[in-house]
C-alpha cells in the first residue's frame, strides 16, 4: 500500500436487504492489486450506512476492447474514486478527507531573481 490509499475490497454478494440505487455519476478509477484502473459504476447497494457498487473496470487499459472484469466491492473512498474528481489516476494525490502534499513550488525569494538587490 502506497500512502492512504488502500485496494478495493471484493464483495461475493450484495448485502441482504440493501436498496439498490442507480449511479449519478458512474465512471471511476478503482485500485486493485496496488494499481489504478478506469471502471464505470452499474448500481449502488446500501444498507445501514453502509455502501456497495457492481462495477466493470477495464484490467488492460492499453487494449480497450479486451473484456472489462465485474465484480462487487465494498465502497471505500480510499480504494475507488470518481473521475470527474480525479481526471487522472490519483496515486500522487490524498483520498478525500487527507491533506494534499504542496505544490513543488520555489520559495518566495526565489521566485524573481531580478527583483533582489545586488
Amino acid at each position: 500500500m502506497s500512502g492512504p490509499w488502500r485496494d478495493a475490497r471484493r464483495l461475493q454478494r450484495p448485502p441482504k436487504d440493501a436498496k439498490r440505487v442507480e449511479p449519478r455519476e458512474n465512471a471511476i478509477w478503482v485500485r486493485i492489486g496496488g494499481r489504478w484502473y478506469p471502471g464505470h459504476v452499474q448500481c449502488w447497494f446500501t444498507l445501514r450506512g453502509r455502501w456497495a457498487c457492481w462495477l466493470a473496470y477495464q484490467a488492460d487499459p492499453a487494449h480497450p476492447t479486451v473484456a472489462a472484469v465485474w465484480g462487487l466491492f465494498a465502497y471505500e473512498p480510499a480504494a475507488i474514486v470518481s473521475r470527474s474528481e480525479y481526471p487522472n489516476p490519483p496515486e500522487n494525490r490524498n483520498p478525500p478527507g487527507y491533506p494534499n502534499p504542496p505544490e513543488n513550488r520555489n520559495p518566495p525569494e526565489n521566485r524573481n531573481p531580478q527583483s533582489r538587490a545586488s
